[in-house]
């Protein structure tokens, strides 16, 4: 829609919510699709909207085994996971969904790094050690990390 496509004679209520709608979509094209897992409903909701304020296209699950049964391969460009849940911890979760999906970014949050940190190099020492988001975090901090992992994915496609 172009505003030339206009009749010259609008309700100017309409004129607004059309520009709004017009902007909403392209401020989405490109934007990449976010999965989280925190088992605290209100950190993995607030975050959702917070992304989906900001354009993102965001999935949210409270529940690790949910989030396993639900996810779909190629759908997610990144995942933000927290590790300390009950069922299956972050790093379980890492790894299942490696097993599906190799090619999505995937990052983990917790209050505990230094603790996880350690235990992350044992375990999975090919993996950069920088993959972790410490809570709590600021819309804006955890923005700018989605920024970074999603070039990194760029890089290693290329």
């Amino acid at each position: 829609m172009i505003i030339g496509d206009f009749p010259r004679r609008i309700d100017g209520n309409a004129f607004f919510y059309a520009l709004v709608h017009q902007y909403q979509t392209l401020s989405t094209i490109n934007k990449p699709k976010i999965l989280i897992v925190d088992d605290e409903s209100d950190i993995a909701n607030s975050v959702k909207r917070g992304l989906e304020y900001r354009g993102y296209t965001v999935d949210a699950h409270t529940n690790p085994q949910k989030a396993l049964e639900n996810y779909k391969v190629g759908e997610y460009d990144i995942c933000m996971i927290d590790i300390r849940m009950p069922q299956m911890n972050g790093f379980q979760l890492y790894v299942e969904i490696k097993k599906l999906d190799r090619n999505v970014r995937i990052c983990f949050c917790t209050a505990f790094e230094t603790e996880y940190r350690e235990e992350f190099h044992r375990v999975f020492p090919e993996l950069d050690g920088r993959n972790f988001i410490r809570k709590p975090a600021t819309l804006t901090q955890l923005i700018a990390r989605i920024d970074q992992e999603l070039k990194k994915k760029q890089i290693s496609v290329y």
